[in-house]
């Protein structure tokens, strides 16, 4: 690295606290937009549309469209294909420049809002039809793991719209990541090569720029995004445009600067000279630590009766809500007894041995990865009471880690149910 170079890595001295991501290129191959998402609209958009035809969204997002059209209109876009109307004009004909419209758009690679909510619409079908999953590189779940384990909030900032964010990782390969999330942003928030863009970001999720990393393929989103004081790294995947400047190793060299490249998100966990995270907050009383213990049981009793209902939902029938219900609830408290006592450690609070800490560790994580889905096929994800039964044999050796302190720590369960309405 040339002496003149900064170094924009995180610095001992500016640890980062929340992590936001990029997607194509960053956590999604960039091929998968390209080869996936954008040929599917383009070989199913008569058919769709056909199909769709009278449904009040597809009609909203027609006249969208057709108003951007209008716009486009007066202000002389060239090669313009224009959205028809009726009754002008029949029904086929106004859906068959629909079709032309959207595909001038596409071809053209445009990225405005009503593009993208027909795009959205039809890849929403998709997913839930099960035509489409998500696609994210082998090393982001398990990064995704590490930083909810270590209290660092995750945003997704892309181009392509939040609906189209949630469809990707909620029907993913890897299944519904978006309890990893804390939030998403858009090209609603302004454009990813400004760095006001990023300013609104940290103040909207009210975090200090210092403390924000900020992980992206793309150089021009790298630099605004340090030009509004974050910390940043340069995705570097298979597949994506090579990279300005020179690369050097571990680092791009560009424009006086030392950029960290990262070609994993594990290297972010293997590489504390240039990512570092935040040290835990200030030590807290003791009545907070009470506070905290009840709060985390009204949570799992809360979480247990919402995932209860939909387990009954889905099962049509009040027996299924109340098992679902029985369950959460149960899993929920697992999850608040974990939480308590990591973070009574993590204060200083209680002293556990590390045998202790390591199965407190595994209660939380197996808690967090309780199912909250009934599937009806064993192939189609984990039995929620194979996942309970697991849950409980974890709980027992943690209770045993710990010792005589948490000899009273057991789950007591109502006496009766809330009376259900329907």
């Amino acid at each position: 690295m040339n002496d003149q170079d900064t170094h924009q890595g995180t610095s001992a001295t500016t640890p980062y606290s929340t992590v936001v991501l990029d997607i194509e290129g960053t956590t999604t191959p960039i091929t998968f937009v390209h080869d996936v998402l954008f040929p599917y609209v383009e070989d199913n958009l008569e058919t769709f549309l056909t199909q769709n035809w009278d449904d009040p969204e597809c009609t909203a997002k027609i006249d969208a469209l057709r108003e951007q059209s209008w716009k486009d209109a007066n202000d002389k876009v060239p090669g313009l294909v224009p959205v028809l109307t009726e009754p002008e004009h029949t029904s086929h004909q106004v859906l068959e420049s629909v079709v032309h419209n959207v595909r001038w758009q596409m071809s053209i690679d445009r990225k405005i809002g009503p593009l993208k909510a027909l795009q959205g619409y039809m890849w929403r079908s998709a997913y839930e039809g099960g035509k489409i999953k998500g696609a994210v590189y082998a090393d982001v779940v398990p990064a995704f793991r590490q930083w909810a384990d270590e209290d660092v909030d995750i945003y997704i900032y892309s181009s392509g719209s939040i609906e189209a964010q949630k469809l990707l990782f909620g029907w993913s390969e890897a299944g519904n990541l978006l309890q990893y999330f804390k939030g998403h942003f858009d090209t609603g928030v302004g454009l990813k090569t400004e760095a006001a863009s990023y300013a609104a970001i940290a103040k909207s999720i009210e975090k200090e720029a210092s403390s924000i990393l900020f992980l992206s393929d793309n150089v021009r989103e790298i630099e605004a995004a340090i030009a509004a004081g974050w910390k940043v790294a340069v995705a570097q995947r298979p597949g994506n445009a090579v990279l300005p400047g020179r690369a050097d190793g571990d680092s791009l060299h560009l424009a006086g600067r030392a950029l960290p490249i990262v070609r994993s998100f594990a290297e972010v966990f293997t590489r504390p000279v240039d990512f570092r995270l935040r040290a835990a907050p200030a030590r807290f009383k003791l009545d907070d630590l009470i506070h905290l213990e009840t709060m985390f049981e009204e949570l799992g009793r809360e979480d247990g009766l919402r995932d209860g209902v939909h387990a009954g939902h889905t099962e049509g029938r009040v027996a299924g809500t109340e098992a679902g219900f029985a369950m959460g609830e149960e899993a929920g408290f697992y999850a608040g007894v974990a939480e308590t006592w990591l973070k009574a450690a993590e204060k200083g609070l209680i002293t556990p041995s590390e045998r202790a800490i390591k199965a407190l560790q595994a209660l939380r994580a197996h808690a967090r990865e309780f199912p909250t889905i009934n599937h009806t096929e064993a192939s189609d994800g984990p039995d929620p009471t194979v996942a309970l039964d697991r849950l409980r044999g974890r709980f027992k050796v943690t209770v045993s880690a710990l010792g005589p302190d948490a000899a009273s720590q057991r789950f007591r369960p109502e006496v009766a149910n809330p009376p259900m309405s329907f």
